[in-house]
């Protein structure tokens, strides 16, 4: 009787410290998809200009913004001085990967200014969407002008890149006389960014450069949405002129292909953007 009360089921302790172990590595691997990024690229060189107060310059009623920032490198003047301007508009506080693009692209000479900026609400009826195109344009040439006038930057044409789940009228910004080109990062693809999609093909802008970049996965194994409903919407995207590149192994951050997304982006502005526009 005595042995039975001590006796263990060995095999029923191996199965829980199995499931156990099984649970903490999928733990691990999550938490290494999620919070392990690069933070910086250790360029000592980078400056910072911040201006934090930036809502007293600017009264809006449909976008709030509160940190305008330039980032250039140092070292690179003659070269900054003379190339486009990069506007990153984040309308996500968290994207870590357009931190580290920011880094990037400014290390290889570019002004980059990035904006903070939370759309408040989006209107349905036509009329008011006609303020939040002008405002709109308001707001990116008040960012420009300010670091212009600041003396930070000389050349105001500017490249918008961005990484963003929210709607933006992209076709204003491409008919845009200083806007040059547009990289889409991930964008969603939902009914009011569909419209943005055939508004851009069907009026053929004469400076039509719009590029995206797609994760082919979501998370995990899971397919990307955005980019199987953008190529339902648009099946031949070589007739539509729609310039869209994928990287297959990539998951929705683009964690680990940081660099390989950098590249792309400095590709994209340097043998197409600039070359097209000279």
């Amino acid at each position: 009787m005595l042995n039975d009360i001590f006796k263990i089921d060995w095999v029923f302790v191996d199965t829980i410290i199995i499931v156990l172990l099984f649970l903490l590595l999928i733990g691990v691997r999550i938490f290494k998809s999620t919070h392990r990024w690069r933070s910086t690229f250790s360029n000592e060189a980078l400056e910072y200009f911040n201006f934090p107060d930036v809502h007293k310059i600017v009264g809006n009623q449909f976008f709030h913004t509160n940190k305008w920032s330039l980032v250039r490198d140092s070292s690179l003047k003659e070269k900054y001085s003379k190339n486009l301007l990069i506007l990153v508009l984040r309308t996500n506080y968290k994207r870590r990967l357009l931190r580290i693009l920011t880094e990037g692209l400014a290390s290889n000479g570019f002004n980059i200014i990035t904006a903070k900026i939370k759309i408040k609400h989006y209107p349905d009826s036509n009329i008011l969407e006609k303020g939040v195109i002008d405002e709109l344009k308001s707001l990116i040439s008040t960012i420009i002008n300010h670091f212009k006038e600041k003396e930070l930057i000389k050349n105001q044409n500017y490249i918008l890149l961005n990484q963003s789940k929210s709607y933006f009228p992209y076709k204003t910004i491409l008919k845009d006389s200083k806007n040059k080109g547009m990289i889409l990062i991930n964008p969603k693809i939902n009914t009011e960014n569909l419209i943005n999609f055939h508004n851009v093909i069907d009026n053929i802008l004469s400076n039509n450069h719009l590029y995206t970049i797609f994760s082919k996965k979501s998370w995990f194994i899971l397919p990307n949405k955005n980019l199987k409903s953008l190529f339902a919407e648009f099946p031949s995207q070589l007739s539509t002129g729609l310039k869209i590149l994928t990287l297959n192994k990539a998951k929705n951050s683009f964690k680990y292909y940081e660099t390989i997304v950098l590249g792309i982006i400095i590709d994209i502005i340097e043998n197409k953007i600039l070359k097209s526009n000279n």
